[in-house]
């Protein structure tokens, strides 16, 4: 445990030394919500995480948590490889083109929300690093906005498809992975404006994984930044889809 302390950043510490209060992020009613980034130890995270989730919890998760995983990966390559090889039929090529994107935005939410929390929940605490606990918290809602923005253009396509039947030729289907690798392009800004911001990270226990914090800032500035960017990069794009579909 002393070399992987180390590798965190942090030192060892005796069981006896810990207070949840000091540690942990303890909300009113005293239960244990998060570990503040520069708290990030091996043994830390492990109390935290011991601290909210019991040993059955832990088994169920982390057994859901796998089979999640392989199930989701496994789908969505057989998704990339359809459409990829679906040439036999005549099927809707703009279409085929943002579903492969929103199934590799798929595998990559699952390899930085999905496999971490497999760590989490065997390992019993945030196991992979303060490098990966800042690299996920910051970069796992590229691919959650992706998937919304391909969503949301598939149905706007079938949208205008029926609305005018006629106006798609050869040249716009060969602009869809141009428009496919913008809205990727768009699906960074969040991020871009987390790290700009160096918006706080915490470990949280509740969803096994590493994740920033709006609410842990004081500042005026980022909270408004953050609000603004939820409500232009995921309500909206969701909101839109409902009224589409």
């Amino acid at each position: 445990s002393s070399g992987i302390n180390a590798e965190y950043g942090g030192t060892p510490s005796s069981s006896m030394e810990y207070d949840p209060h000091e540690i942990c992020l303890v909300s009113d009613d005293s239960m244990v919500t998060g570990l503040r980034h520069s708290n990030l130890t091996l043994e830390n995270a492990q109390y935290c995480y011991r601290e909210y989730v019991t040993l059955v919890e832990t088994i169920i998760f982390g057994t859901f948590s796998l089979l999640a995983m392989i199930l989701g990966i496994g789908g969505n390559l057989i998704v990339i490889l359809a459409t990829l090889k679906y040439t036999v039929f005549s099927l809707d090529s703009i279409t085929m083109v943002f579903v492969r994107h929103l199934a590799i935005a798929d595998i990559f939410y699952i390899v930085l929300r999905v496999f971490p929390s497999i760590t989490v929940h065997f390992g019993r605490g945030w196991v992979l690093g303060k490098g990966i606990c800042t690299f996920v918290a910051n970069t796992v809602m590229i691919s959650t906005l992706a998937s919304m923005n391909f969503i949301l253009t598939i149905s706007i396509h079938r949208l205008l498809r029926c609305m005018f039947p006629l106006r798609f030729s050869l040249s716009v289907r060969n602009k869809a992975t141009v428009l496919a690798l913008i809205l990727w392009g768009y699906s960074c800004l969040g991020t871009i404006i987390s790290l700009a911001l160096n918006i706080d990270v915490y470990f949280k226990p509740g969803i096994a994984a590493c994740d920033i914090e709006y609410s842990g800032t004081n500042r005026t500035e980022v909270k408004t930044a953050a609000v603004l960017g939820v409500i232009l990069q995921m309500m909206l794009p969701f909101i839109s889809i409902i009224v589409l579909n």
